[in-house]
This record gives C-alpha cells, structure tokens and sequence, in this order.
C-alpha cells in the first residue's frame, strides 16, 4: 500500500485528465433574504384563529455529496431545501401544517389548514395538549467547527477520497472500492405564541468507504462500520488529523479480502459480543422505538407500528440484564444527536438521576427536558415523540 499524508492540507487538486469530473443535475430554489424570525413576528401578529397556543418553525438545509468508485467521480450533489411548518394547539389537540413558501401568505394558509386540522382530530384526541406543554424558551445554539466543511475545495476532496480508493486496494482480488463524503448545514428557526424564540444551526460532517472482493463465485465487501458510523457535527477536524484513517483503509480491504475464505458460522449457543457500529443499531431498534410516545399511545399505529411498552411499564418494567444502563444525553458536543433544544423548543439538559436508577423525564415529553434511562435493566423513563423530528427520532 502506497504512503497517504496524515493531513489533508496539502492534498493535491484533481486533474481533468486523470479525474474526468462528473456533473450530477442540481436543484436550488432562489436564495432567500427573508429573515424567518421577523416573518413569524409579522404572521403571528395578523393571524386571526382562535388557538391556544401557534408555533413556527422554519429549517433551511444546504448540503454535498461526493462518491467516487474505483478512484473516478461518481457522484458531485449539491442540495437545497427548506420550509417551514405550523403547529396550533385547539381545545387539548395539536394540528400540523407546512409550506415550502417562506412568506407571510405560505404561513398564513398553513397555520389556517393546521387549525382545520385540530378541530377535526380533536373528537379522536388520544392525549389532551396544554400550551404549558409548550414552555416559554429562549437560546441559541451552533456546533462546534474548527474548520468548515466549505474551506475544502471540491478538488481536494475528490483527491482525498481517490487515495482512499487506491489504498483500499490491497490485492487482485480487490474488484470494487468505493469512498464518500457528506457535509451538511442544517438552520432552524423555532417562534411561537408562548414567547420562545430559539435558533439553531447544525454542521454535519461524514465519510464512508469500503471494499468488495471476489474469489470465484465468493463475492464480500467491508466497510468501515458502515454509512453512519463515522458522522460528527463539526468540520474537517474529525478527518484532519485522524492518524488511524489509512489504518482503518487497510484493514477494511484486507478483511473483505479474508472474508473469501472465512467459515460459515457454525450454528450453536454462544455469547454475543456486538461491535459499537452495531450496538448502536441495537440500542435505536430495542430501545429507542419503542420508547416513543406516539407509538406507546397508539398515534403511530398506522405508520409505522405500536410498542410492547405501556405507559404504566416506567419504573416496573425489567427491560434487560441489571447491567443494562442507558442514558441519552444531547449536550455532549460533536454527535449526531446533540442539540440545544429539540423540535419542540424544549431545552437540552444533562440528565441526572436522583435515585439508584432513577429520573423523571424522558426525551421528547413535552414540556420536560431530554433524558433517557434504562438503569439496573430496568425501564426508569424515555417518552420519545417520534414527530417531534430528527433531534428526538432517529439519532438516539
């Protein structure tokens, strides 16, 4: 295998000759100058429904993509996307509404469709809603970058990921590498009638890459952990100086390689051992789902499934071994999930038990702040709604 920098900095722009760029269709609506703060503030002060309680919150997404296969571009994908939707809270029921019209008229038809919405839900009402539910919130919060995803040229980037390509090939039998990298900025906007007013911007970054080898008829491929498992909020910083990134190339080649001659699994009772990539996998399927509340009450049952776990489980059920304990935790900085607030405004906060395998929040409830526990194996809190969006589903 051939020497790679430990650093991107002095990575080499790519040729057009040796690296034929490929152009993939891009879609970007109009650049928009709108501030959605001040566009909240006018349409809540002409709306004329007679609501509990009206929330906003609008989210502006601007991100790359960049695939090579085999060392050549197969992918360059620049995106834009934005909108906005409309909560509105009519005797104890909540009613949604979007608009990809950032405009006082797009609010405006939202917020009256979310009321529609309410009053026709509200004879099914699972859950009666209070404002209260809605607590007043006021902050910021932005990630943690030392260096944006956007002071990397597109050139360098396509340099950096074709190294990875050729160091991922290791043996003839190598017939398939692949490498990626994804950044993304995410802002959102969060306004409502209760007083909060929070603002949010999320920088995410990852990589991805892996080999395929074939032995006659054998055909494996590795990866390195698999998509996901290598994405940070943050900038280049996490892939900069990673020392072990040319390590983890090999060993991902080398064991699809060793993988054409590895036994079948031999079928028997053992102890499973799961590596963190899949543990993680685990921990969102076993724990995370069915934890959510709207799956818990019923709300969900239509869309994607119900739950085992009953709201009168929390502090009984034995929901593993007793050396089972799991926390979730939005104020570590740099995952994937971190946050300042959730979805619905509610503000991150560390959670602390006050007993052996105690708490008394869960993510997603409303009005409390965010905290997961399963102590002992046994179930202490966790109401997860998974419609409060990504910082509440789908990340823990």
């Amino acid at each position: 295998m051939r020497s790679h920098p430990d650093s991107i900095a002095n990575l080499p722009t790519m040729g057009n000759a040796a690296f034929p760029m490929v152009l993939a269709p891009v879609t970007v609506t109009p650049a928009s100058t709108v501030d959605p703060m001040a566009l909240f503030d006018e349409v809540l002060s002409i709306l004329d429904l007679p609501a509990d309680w009206i929330g906003m919150r609008a989210q502006r997404t601007t991100g790359s993509q960049r695939t090579l296969r085999d060392g050549r571009p197969q992918q360059n994908h620049r995106y834009r996307d934005q909108g906005a939707m409309v909560e509105v809270l009519v005797a104890g029921q909540l009613g949604y509404a979007a608009s990809n019209q950032l405009t006082v008229t797009g609010l405006q038809a939202a917020a009256h469709q979310a009321y529609q919405q309410a009053q026709a839900a509200a004879p099914w009402q699972l859950q009666a809603f209070s404002s209260g539910m809605r607590p007043r919130e006021l902050g910021l919060y932005t990630s943690s970058v030392l260096q944006p995803p956007d002071q990397i040229s597109g050139g360098d980037i396509n340099a950096l990921l074709a190294q990875i390509c050729q160091g991922l090939n290791v043996s003839e039998q190598i017939v398939q590498t692949i490498a990626s990298l994804h950044s993304q900025t995410t802002d959102i906007w969060l306004l409502s009638s209760s007083g909060t007013r929070v603002q949010q911007q999320f920088t995410y970054f990852g990589t991805h890459f892996g080999a395929t080898a074939q032995a006659g008829a054998v055909v494996q491929t590795r990866h390195h952990n698999g998509p996901y498992a290598h994405y940070y909020q943050g900038g280049w910083e996490h892939l900069a100086e990673a020392e072990d990134l040319w390590q983890a190339v090999q060993q991902a080649a080398e064991q699809a390689v060793e993988l054409l001659t590895a036994p079948e699994c031999p079928t028997m009772t053992s102890t499973l051992v799961l590596a963190p990539d899949q543990m993680l996998l685990q921990i969102h399927e076993s724990i995370g789902h069915p934890l959510e509340l709207d799956r818990i009450l019923g709300d969900e049952r239509n869309y994607a499934g119900g739950s085992f776990v009953k709201p009168e489980d929390f502090g009984q059920l034995q929901y593993g071994s007793p050396l089972l304990n799991v926390t979730f935790d939005p104020t570590l900085e740099h995952q994937l999930a971190s946050y300042g607030f959730d979805d619905t405004g509610v503000g991150a906060r560390t959670p602390v038990s006050d007993s052996p395998g105690g708490v008394r929040a869960g993510p997603g409830r409303p009005g409390e702040p965010s905290a997961l526990w399963v102590t002992g194996g046994r179930l202490r809190s966790g109401h997860i709604l998974e419609s409060a969006g990504h910082r509440s589903h789908g990340q823990y």
